[in-house]
């Protein structure tokens, strides 16, 4: 088994309403404030802490790209712009790990 610290240098772009939720197979749970998530179809385990934690909990259920920026701008004193690059790495990071789910929902 192998312990990750998700980083990445790439960003991929995740329209506001695109819908994402937490992937069925990780098993997680929340540690002093961290979120712990072992995925035993890989084999590995991750940790995230501070806004990761916070973006984990609320990927438990399906959340648009923009509910989740709005949560963290809600929680955190961040520019907008820094936090949407920065969610989009997260979930970057999350989805190339296989740990969510994400649905491009059609805008009319």
């Amino acid at each position: 088994m192998t312990r990750s610290n998700l980083t990445s240098t790439s960003t991929p772009a995740f329209p506001p309403a695109a819908v994402i939720q937490a992937s069925g197979h990780p098993v997680s749970t929340e540690l002093t404030g961290e979120a712990v998530i072992l995925d035993p179809v890989g084999g590995s385990y991750y940790s995230l802490g501070g806004v990761g934690a916070l973006v984990w909990r609320l990927l438990q259920a399906p959340r648009s790209f923009q509910d989740l920026q709005d949560a963290v701008l809600a929680a955190y004193q961040v520019e907008a712009d820094r936090c949407r690059h920065d969610l989009q790495q997260l979930l970057e990071e999350l989805q190339a790990a296989g740990l969510i789910e994400v649905r491009h929902e059609e805008t009319s």
